[in-house]
């Protein structure tokens, strides 16, 4: 929700948008702000997805800001390494290297896949992939025995619902990644439009950079805020469409 928030600003210092003014500075310096707070909470994955996102949000707006939001981020990340605070405690636990973590991840991963094998088609089940992870662990003899998801949305979905529904969720995502984009290019659809496609482009590039080493689109809340960055996309793509053929 932050990135669509900075997507939708940023989009606004585009030379043609004319909707803020003078505010947008002061709009920016809020999504900042609030950015501020989420951050303190990010894991490490969170983390490195979110530098990505931010980069790539400012580079759009201009070469010379994602370069400087990169630069500040590791401004930001070398002194606070280095500082008695509170961000320093929470990001040395995030870029700490947690070997018994890698290693759950790892049997997790490797679980899902041994089932996505044996199931390809129609998978092993909604849910079964949890419910039946302690029989593979046995099988492959792992040390762990850690009962979660698959902290993957495509080896989370090969495992439970195999390869159709699999290949049908990468098509869904890239058909949204991609009008999300045509709005946030294309001007003439109005300022509104283009910064409901930068902001939604931001915020699903982030949600799929997590969801490469995390299970989020199975998190309800996650879930419930992806659909309405489908829906609200969906909307003003359909609306700008019709602006265009009028």
């Amino acid at each position: 929700a932050t990135l669509f928030l900075l997507g939708f600003t940023l989009s606004q210092f585009a030379e043609e948008a004319k909707v803020f003014g003078k505010k947008r500075v002061l709009l920016l310096l809020s999504v900042a702000m609030g950015a501020l707070g989420v951050c303190l909470t990010l894991t490490r994955s969170a983390w490195l997805g979110g530098a990505i996102t931010v980069a790539i949000a400012f580079g759009r707006v201009k070469k010379s800001w994602g370069a400087i939001a990169l630069l500040i981020m590791a401004t930001m990340t070398a002194t606070g390494l280095y500082s008695e605070s509170t961000f320093n405690q929470r990001l040395s636990s995030d870029v700490s290297v947690n070997g018994q973590s890698i290693e759950i991840r790892q049997e997790l991963w490797d679980a899902n896949w041994r089932m996505f094998q044996d199931f390809p088609y129609l998978g092993i089940g909604p849910d079964q992939n949890i419910k039946k992870l302690d029989s593979y662990y046995e099988e492959a003899k792992f040390k762990y025995h850690v009962i979660d998801r698959a902290h993957s949305n495509a080896l989370e979905l090969l495992s439970s619902r195999g390869i159709f529904v699999a290949i049908f969720y990468a098509i869904f995502s890239g058909y949204f990644l991609w009008i999300a984009y045509w709005l946030s290019i294309r001007q003439s659809a109005g300022s509104l439009a283009a910064g409901v496609g930068a902001g939604s482009l931001l915020a699903q590039i982030y949600f799929h950079i997590l969801g490469l080493v995390d299970s989020n689109f199975f998190d309800q809340e996650v879930k419930n805020v992806v659909v309405w960055v489908w829906a609200l996309t969906a909307a003003a793509y359909g609306r700008s469409q019709k602006r265009e053929t009028a």
